[in-house]
């Protein structure tokens, strides 16, 4: 689904790109779990496209999330935590 997203993204389609990384991280949820590291990337991903959407709003709710998840699976001084703490839009 990820690789349908980003072709969707390249076409301009951005409406059909949301729509396919929320159902992906619903599923991804639902099957892996909310502290699985496949789930986390879908979060970080969302993120990703919401900031180049300028959706600011949601922007910042879905990277505290996905800080949060890095400071779970990893620890708060891992250089990855570190990063997405740093890398708010």
């Amino acid at each position: 689904m990820h690789g349908l997203a980003v072709t969707q993204r390249k076409l301009g389609k951005h409406t059909e790109v949301e729509e396919l990384y929320r159902k992906m991280l619903s599923l991804l949820e639902k099957v892996l779990g909310f502290q699985h590291l496949n789930t986390h990337l879908s979060v970080v991903d969302l993120a990703h496209f919401l900031a180049l959407q300028q959706r600011y709003d949601k922007v910042l709710a879905m990277y505290e999330r996905a800080c949060s998840q890095y400071a779970n699976l990893y620890w708060e001084d891992h250089p990855d935590t570190r990063g997405c703490r740093l890398g708010y839009p």
